[in-house]
């Protein structure tokens, strides 16, 4: 059974007359339960991909689904069943720690407390800065207010794109805890990273390059 498939997608940009190929025949099967990594640096494709993955670009060529769901027809409904966490910080800075959580709770009706058994772990360490304006928390702690509000309404697939890029190193070792606690729980998880040391962590491990999979593999 697999929660993520992709078949030969492609996607390209227009650069004025030029014509910029960010993906070229990405074929790619995770496996429900499975905590998959894309390795490669920056320009490789993985945000492409992941974006095309989460219903946020249209691939210019090729077939996607996500938890069974049709990637372009179902956009709607995949929305529903997937957590997203940007690499850029993408909250409302001007909203506190509480204030963030309410709302994306709001958006899936739902609330903290029906998934709590997810975020516990994370919530409790965020929880005694509540009160605090999310673009004022330091970058771990913003890391692990984005991963609460992405796993808040239960989702089915996590994407999470570079997830760890810019924060300290303990707050990396802590972030990747969290992740093994997640697939532990019966999550299908997407991660793209530059650091081999977390490639390392995932079950299987996709290097791509220049829009590309140069190799896929069991990870040691």
């Amino acid at each position: 059974m697999y929660s993520i498939t992709a078949h030969n997608i492609s996607k390209d940009y227009q650069n004025g007359k030029a014509v910029v190929s960010a993906l070229q025949d990405v074929s790619l099967q995770v496996k429900s339960g499975e905590l998959f990594g894309l390795i490669g640096p920056d320009g490789a494709g993985k945000t492409s991909l992941i974006r095309i993955l989460t219903t946020l670009l249209l691939p210019t060529k090729g077939t996607a689904s996500v938890a069974g769901l049709d990637v372009v027809k179902d956009f709607k409904k995949i929305r529903q069943k997937i957590g997203y966490m940007p690499g850029r910080f993408s909250l409302y800075q001007d909203l506190s720690v509480q204030e963030n959580l309410d709302f994306f709770a709001s958006i899936f009706n739902t609330s903290i407390e029906a998934n709590y058994h997810l975020i516990k772990d994370i919530y409790e360490q965020i929880a005694p800065f509540k009160d605090r304006k999310a673009g004022k928390l330091s970058g771990g702690m913003k890391q692990k207010l984005a991963l609460s509000c992405a796993l808040i309404h239960k989702p089915e697939v996590l994407f999470l794109d570079e997830p760890t890029t810019g924060v300290d190193v303990v707050s990396r070792k802590e972030f990747w805890q969290m992740l093994q606690h997640l697939k532990q729980e019966g999550l299908s998880i997407l991660v793209a990273t530059p650091y081999m040391d977390e490639a390392a962590l995932c079950d299987r491990v996709a290097l791509m390059q220049d829009g590309r999979f140069l190799r896929d593999q069991s990870s040691s």
